[in-house]
């Protein structure tokens, strides 16, 4: 069972990215206002809590499992640097069953041109080695090759292409796996109309006498992008059924109730509450983050700081001396070569009472040479319960270490009188291993 779910953490992780940041996370999944919280009324692998900074980009992702013998949590942190660029994703992994019930891994991202070229991570189990290339500026193919470090099972590749029209506008995306002697396994193509909306989806398999067609769904949208229309045919059966889908939405025209009838009648609902900047939602979090404290080690380090493993691929940059001559430069393990502190250069959220009027607040802050104190939240002082029409009582927060809801960072602010704040202490802010 650890293996399995090792194995479908690492799966999930890994995401198709365009290398180009033009457009925010939020853009890209069509949420509009300036939201900060996603919150499904049922967390799954496909539905998970998505926690947005100022920016507009993932900050975190929460999936919840509950069932009746074990609950399963995983939790994914997104670090950017100054630009917004997605450095790495620090990813916990909780269980209240098994003797292995905590693991942690990174996936990093390498750079070149503003550009990701590779995108590498690894756990107990298994390598997983992204590389990225680009046509004309545009993305063109990212392929992917898992490596079972046990030898268990055979090391498998995934290729997607990317192929645009005449206006360089997404046409479709061919994602192809391989197995390692270049047999396919696997064929998905997807198609998009000039809104870069997917209209079309065929998934082939591979059998003996070749590859055959296994589905074929086609998809219609409402003005507000979400998919109304979903039918799908089995040329295999020859047998069609169309899913229709219905929504509520809240004033930003963000679905917040979705119906899902099927071709029989049966009627499927799901909901999702969604936070906007300036409400308040620690609470909804409180449940996740008492499960964490429950079962993860005492002696293990925050999920936020977990160690870079990646050691057996290449992490170097060229870079030029003063008399024009190229050498071989290793970047930082410990920033990444961003050069800052990977323990306080990272959005904290700050939760307090802001007065009658606004209520309770909540903001993404970063402080050089600060972490957030987990006690008071950032406040700096401890809420008792708000009464209707009244303020909440409080007492300054009683963490030692705390001044005004901050705590000196224990990587480059350990005494209170740290030099060059914010920065990576093992590479002095160069990026580069010294």
């Amino acid at each position: 069972m650890n293996r399995l779910l090792t194995l479908l953490s690492c799966f999930i992780l890994i995401v198709s990215c365009n290398g180009k940041h033009s457009k925010n996370d939020l853009d890209k999944m069509g949420l509009k206002g300036d939201v900060i919280l996603v919150l499904p009324e049922h967390s799954d692998l496909t539905d998970k809590i998505i926690e947005f900074d100022n920016n507009g980009n993932k900050i975190g992702t929460i999936m919840f499992l509950e069932g009746e013998q074990q609950t399963l949590m995983e939790q994914i942190r997104f670090v950017y640097d100054s630009t917004n660029k997605l450095q790495r994703e620090e990813t916990s992994t909780f269980s209240n069953k098994n003797t292995n019930n905590y693991s942690t891994f990174v996936k990093n991202y390498i750079y070149e041109k503003d550009k990701i070229i590779n995108a590498n991570d690894e756990n107990a189990l298994v390598y997983i080695k992204g590389t990225y290339k680009y046509n004309n500026d545009l993305l063109s193919e990212i392929s992917t090759e898992y490596i079972d470090k046990e030898k268990q099972s055979e090391s498998t590749i995934n290729k997607e292409h990317y192929f645009y029209n005449n206006n360089n506008n997404l046409d479709s995306i061919v994602v192809t796996n391989y197995s390692k002697n270049g047999d396919v396994n696997t064929r998905n193509s997807d198609t998009y109309d000039k809104n870069k909306r997917k209209i079309k989806s065929l998934n082939y398999f591979k059998l003996k006498s070749g590859e055959e067609l296994l589905s074929n769904n086609e998809y219609e949208y409402n003005e507000n992008n979400d998919v109304i229309s979903d039918t799908y045919k089995d040329p295999i059966k020859n047998t069609s059924f169309i899913t229709k889908y219905e929504y509520t939405y809240d004033a930003n025209k963000n679905w917040v109730k979705k119906k899902k009838i099927y071709e029989k009648g049966e009627v499927e609902v799901e909901k999702r509450t969604i936070i906007y900047k300036n409400q308040n939602y620690s609470d909804l979090l409180n449940k996740f983050e008492f499960f964490m404290i429950q079962y993860k080690p005492h002696n293990q380090e925050n999920s936020n700081n977990v160690s870079n493993n990646n050691s057996n691929y290449s992490n170097t940059q060229s870079v030029s001396s003063g008399n024009s001559n190229t050498q071989e430069r290793r970047k930082c393990s410990s920033c990444n070569g961003s050069g800052k502190c990977s323990t306080c250069m990272k959005a904290f959220r700050v939760h307090y009472w802001a007065g009658r009027g606004p209520g309770w607040k909540d903001e993404n802050e970063t402080r050089p040479g600060k972490v957030i104190c987990e006690t008071c939240h950032g406040a700096g002082v401890i809420y008792g319960i708000a009464p209707i029409g009244g303020d909440p009582d409080y007492e300054k927060c009683y963490v030692s270490a705390c001044n005004n809801g901050w705590k000196n960072c224990p990587e480059c602010n350990n005494s209170g009188n740290g030099n060059n704040l914010g920065q990576c202490q093992k590479c002095k802010g160069t990026g580069f291993e010294r």
